[in-house]
């Protein structure tokens, strides 16, 4: 019988190229696909009920509680002030119940818990209802899933879809779409392509927000060319693609430094009647900014503006870090204090552009005075604010001072990043102190630090400067040995 199937082609060139589904007539009697062992899902009328325990409970029984029932449990749920002993109390109620409730109030009380991220009493309780004989839901086992994407491997969560098919039970759409978000937290993008054209091959639900979750995934492996092949399927496919859709791909477009695009597509959005919203405008802000398109930038702001929407601490910031680093500095301290007037918390980072562009000015005492501000607004200084410290010490020449800042930064708690490590290595070789520099380095990688490219070709050029060749081409040696390709600067 001729049916519409979906079939799979690759995307991205060569035998490590992203499956992506593509639409097409085929003629088929089984849609069944056994190509995966992993990903093999059976026939969705298929039937094997299989309960997982039907032990019964041998606590006490209450017949009558008229201070608890479905309706209460949903309330406290849905409170937002339910805490945890509370919730552990109302389910060992429930389970006391004669006759026992039906699963919901159960299976919102393990929402509560996954919310609370008490994962582990989500299992403890399972097992107890279980035990008291009863069978789980799909919503249940799909909170279970969850759980186990969050706690350990995704695979565990592939062990409860199993455990659901076995079970003659229909997996939903959010079923499917935690196990995709559980591969996405884990950047498995090979296997999260892999579930996904499982689905459209078996023809199992999918919503705008399985869509969304693989074309964020997409866009992070920086692969926005299938994340719009695969908004225009879903659009043909009649799935809406919907403002955080639009937003995750016109993000991606300006981290792959295609504003042009990233604009275009913003158009495109308003024209089909999806309104952008706050974290839309912030990712072209941004990338606006990065390119110096700061009229561009301003003129998008403004227009965010005139349709009533409030700019966020993250869209703030951008600004604030553009104008510090291009020394517009008065600028930047006013857009700080546009902050505070619409209610909006400067934090860690805007005071750290600022301060940044203080000392890129030079104006190292009013930096100073702006920390200790920070700290007194209960901002506590991060590895950036240390760095940007040590950055401007060592550029100054005075590497004691530096080495005091960073030890400071450790007494603290504060783990330096490699970053800071070569802000050091480079002061050090910019005073030809060799020796030092080369312990800061090796400092960086008994501390479990990786060398970056940047890394090596700071030290490298020290020795160069220092007509050390010997330590120069030990270095580049030991660099390409690890895979790490000299750039232009080495």
């Amino acid at each position: 019988m001729a049916i519409v199937m979906f079939t799979t082609t690759a995307i991205g060139g060569g035998g490590g190229g992203l499956c992506f589904p593509m639409i097409k007539v085929k003629v088929s009697n089984n849609n069944n696909d056994k190509s995966s062992s992993l990903f093999h899902f059976p026939s969705k009328t298929t039937k094997h009920h299989q309960p997982l325990s039907t032990i019964p409970s041998s606590c006490s029984i209450i017949t009558n509680n008229n201070n608890i029932n479905k309706y209460h449990i949903r309330d406290r749920c849905k409170s937002g002030d339910l805490g945890l002993d509370e919730a552990l109390g109302l389910f060992d109620q429930l389970l006391l119940i004669r006759p026992l409730p039906s699963i919901i109030p159960f299976n919102q009380l393990l929402n509560a818990f996954v919310k609370m991220k008490h994962y582990h009493w989500v299992f403890n309780k399972f097992r107890l209802m279980l035990l008291a004989g009863i069978q789980p839901s799909i919503v249940t086992l799909t909170i279970l899933i969850n759980c186990c994407c969050y706690v350990g491997p995704v695979n565990l969560g592939f062990a409860v879809l199993a455990n659901i098919f076995k079970r003659g039970l229909e997996p939903n759409d959010i079923t499917f779409n935690t196990l995709l978000k559980g591969l996405s937290r884990k950047g498995d993008v090979k296997q999260l392509m892999d579930l996904f054209n499982k689905m459209l091959n078996n023809h199992y639900p999918l919503d705008v927000v399985t869509i969304g979750v693989v074309t964020d995934s997409l866009c992070k492996t920086n692969d926005t060319d299938a994340a719009l092949k695969l908004m225009t399927w879903m659009e043909k496919s009649n799935i809406k693609p919907d403002v955080k859709l639009y937003s995750t791909i016109i993000d991606g477009l300006c981290k792959k430094n295609q504003v042009n695009e990233a604009l275009h597509l913003f158009q495109e959005m308003v024209t089909k009647g999806v309104q952008p919203n706050v974290v839309t405008y912030t990712c072209l802000i941004h990338g606006l900014c990065t390119f110096g398109r700061h009229k561009e930038a301003i003129s998008l702001f403004k227009k965010m503006l005139s349709q009533n929407i409030k700019p966020n601490v993250t869209t703030f910031n951008i600004f604030v870090d553009f104008l510090s680093k291009q020394g517009r500095i008065k600028e930047a301290f006013q857009i700080a204090e546009m902050m505070s007037q619409t209610g909006q918390k400067p934090d860690v980072v805007t005071f750290n552009s600022l301060i940044h562009g203080l000392c890129i000015l030079g104006q190292l005492n009013e930096a100073t005075k702006l920390l200790a501000e920070m700290v007194s607004h209960g901002i506590s200084p991060n590895v950036q604010t240390y760095t940007i410290f040590i950055d401007y010490k060592c550029k100054e020449g005075k590497m004691d001072e530096a080495f005091q800042i960073f030890e400071m930064m450790t007494e603290k708690g504060v783990e330096p990043n490699i970053v800071t490590y070569c802000c050091l290595m480079d002061g050090y070789c910019l005073q030809g102190q060799m020796k030092e520099a080369q312990r800061v380095f090796d400092s960086m990688v008994v501390r479990g630090h990786e060398p970056s490219i940047i890394c090596y070709t700071t030290l490298i050029n020290g020795y160069c400067k220092a007509k050390k060749m010997d330590d120069a081409v030990r270095l580049l040696n030991e660099m390409e040995a690890k895979g790490l390709t000299p750039n232009t600067g080495t």
